[in-house]
């Protein structure tokens, strides 16, 4: 069986300081974009194995793979008797901010729920999905979110078409821990998440303007390259700039198809990783 992991982007990402557990309130606006990990799954009857293989033998595939963490959740969750073996296929970069390893194990998931037929509610979804990554529940739903853990609010959103974005990844990667680590020893600012979600609903042409992403400023590399890319894309025509996630991957925004192009001819072979995609809604 054949299962598609799709990235996630950020086009909004505030953090409002930390709980007493010492995990942080986070404040996004996340989408599925139309780039994908590809997960080959086979069933082993009468075994309790969970093999995993990888096209990116740098990616562990052992018990540390979030994908046998995954795997292992659902087989003592659920009694699950087989096992299981998996061959993934890596196409989202890694240490990017486009959520790969959540966005394989929310297909994983989805393997699970539609093969035993557990009929996974949404409060179950999110309950097994935070028990291995934040943003595996928000790969899981596989649509247009707003999320804010300080407000409690989850909410779908309905884009306006069309919108593009040019992916631009730098030749190093940001850890997700040692970003949270280093935000909480630096002053940065949060970004008013309401003109974003209106354009987002109304005006696609405004979106780009109010892109935001307080990771930023965590990692002097992630500076230098936002200013150089930003000031680029400006001069090609997108309507905006920023960063995913806790980063290294940035992403240029427009609903010009020419722009995009223009913008994809002019960073190829100027980064390691350089992809036109879209929004993927299911």
């Amino acid at each position: 069986m054949k299962y598609n992991a799709y990235a996630k982007l950020n086009i909004l990402l505030n953090v409002h300081g930390k709980y007493f557990n010492d995990y942080h309130s986070i404040e996004s606006i996340m989408l599925p974009v139309n780039l994908y990990d590809e997960l080959d799954i086979e069933i082993i009857s009468g075994s309790s194995d969970i093999i995993i293989e990888c096209s990116d033998k740098q990616i562990p595939q052992d018990e540390n793979n979030i994908l046998y963490k995954c795997a292992k959740l659902f087989q003592n969750k659920f009694k699950i008797r087989d096992g299981i073996k998996i061959y993934l296929h890596k196409n989202i970069p890694t240490q990017s901010g486009l959520g790969g390893e959540s966005a394989d194990a929310a297909s994983l998931m989805h393997f699970y729920n539609d093969t035993y037929k557990l009929d996974l509610s949404f409060d179950s979804i999110f309950y097994l999905g935070r028990l291995l990554s934040w943003d595996v529940p928000i790969c899981y739903l596989q649509k247009c979110i707003y999320i804010n853990d300080k407000t409690n609010v989850c909410e779908v959103i309905v884009p306006k078409p069309p919108l593009y974005f040019l992916l631009i990844k730098p030749d190093f990667g940001i850890s997700t821990k040692k970003a949270f680590e280093k935000l909480d020893h630096i002053n940065y600012a949060n970004a008013d998440p309401k003109p974003l979600l209106d354009a987002f609903q109304q005006s696609p042409q405004k979106v780009g303007k109010y892109v935001y992403n307080c990771f930023i400023k965590t990692d002097i590399r992630l500076i230098d390259e936002y200013n150089l890319l930003a000031q680029i894309s400006k001069e090609i025509g997108f309507d905006g700039f920023s960063m995913s996630g806790t980063g290294s991957c940035f992403f240029g925004i427009t609903t010009d198809k020419t722009i995009l192009t223009n913008g994809y001819n002019f960073f190829y072979n100027k980064y390691p990783f350089v992809k036109s995609t879209n929004l993927m809604l299911l």
